[in-house]
């Protein structure tokens, strides 16, 4: 069995906490072939290609992957086909999407996690707002007059955040009169060009968020990620934490809710955030905190989502 992944270059995948490699290990010890591209490796002549590389990757070994060959191969011949490259979903990406979704329209095509169709219609911050009651009271706008008013009606301090970034990039708390909020506002929306997400803030973001996977459909495991102590901003790479957690009788009808839109759109495997029981982002485009959820928990939710991925095939 052919499994692709479209990822950032291998040598730049964080050794102890990418889901990718993750993801690729479980396929080698399955004795799948296991090829990665770049979307810069993907081109068109008469129809989508890459230029991929097979690769072994064994997490326990230094170097944890081994590049075996190159090959030049027709997408279409995979059989699935993971697409993990992070933002920003900027015009490359969705170039990349383009052209992956001409395969996808293939008869005998690979299966897709998660469909690029569907990626190229779900942004990360405004998916979700197809449900906007799950969301704490949030206006996006490219007007920062806009915001500000939005802010004087919340009489609440604000998160304000670029919509195609990730992991806490470019994120801010604006103050109730706060000096910055103009300078902030303009630079965030290139002087009224590009949209920003503001949301009330929510004090409890402080005991952490909750990220819960879902594959398939179907919940299939919950982790937190609590803040550094005076920080607001539940991202790894910032130094939070991360504890086993439970989702509660309101965030299990949140997720609920959510299950339906999720398969009809073909987003197989998926990781939303909750914060005090509000939906904040749904991540589709190369959802994390799988290694450290596994580790937590014993629960090896990589083979599961290999077991979910083979009845579909």
């Amino acid at each position: 069995m052919k499994i692709g992944f479209v990822v950032d270059p291998l040598q730049t995948l964080h050794k102890t906490k990418d889901t990718s490699m993750l993801l690729m290990q479980h396929a080698c010890e399955r004795n799948f072939e296991v090829y990665c591209f770049d979307s810069c490796d993907l081109y068109h002549r008469g129809e989508v290609r890459a230029v991929a590389k097979r690769v072994k990757v064994n997490l326990s070994d230094d170097p944890q992957f081994e590049v075996q060959y190159s090959e030049d191969l027709a997408v279409k011949s995979l059989d699935v086909c993971f697409i993990r490259k992070d933002p920003p979903v900027d015009i490359h990406y969705v170039n990349m999407l383009q052209l992956l979704s001409i395969v996808e329209e293939l008869p005998n095509g690979p299966f897709w996690v998660n469909s690029p169709s569907a990626l190229l219609k779900a942004n990360e911050k405004l998916y979700g707002l197809r449900f906007s009651h799950l969301f704490p009271p949030t206006c996006i706008s490219c007007s920062p007059g806009q915001i500000m008013e939005f802010q004087s009606q919340m009489k609440s301090s604000l998160v304000v955040k670029p919509v195609n970034e990730f992991s806490s990039r470019g994120i801010y708390i604006l103050q109730e009169r706060d000096p910055n909020t103009d300078a902030i506002l303009d630079q965030m929306t290139s002087s009224g060009r590009d949209y920003v997400i503001a949301q009330k803030y929510l004090e409890n973001v402080v005991l952490g968020d909750k990220r819960v996977f879902f594959v398939d459909g179907l919940v299939e495991g919950v982790i937190s990620r609590i803040p550094r102590e005076g920080d607001f901003r539940c991202a790894l790479g910032l130094g939070a934490k991360v504890e086993l957690r439970q989702l509660n009788n309101k965030e299990q009808a949140l997720c609920d809710e959510l299950i339906q839109l999720f398969k009809r759109d073909g987003m197989f495997f998926v990781g939303i955030d909750i914060i005090d029981g509000c939906l904040i982002e749904v991540n589709v485009t190369s959802p994390t905190v799988v290694r450290q959820y596994c580790d937590l928990s014993g629960d090896a939710l990589d083979a599961k989502i290999y077991e979910k991925v083979l009845e579909k095939i």
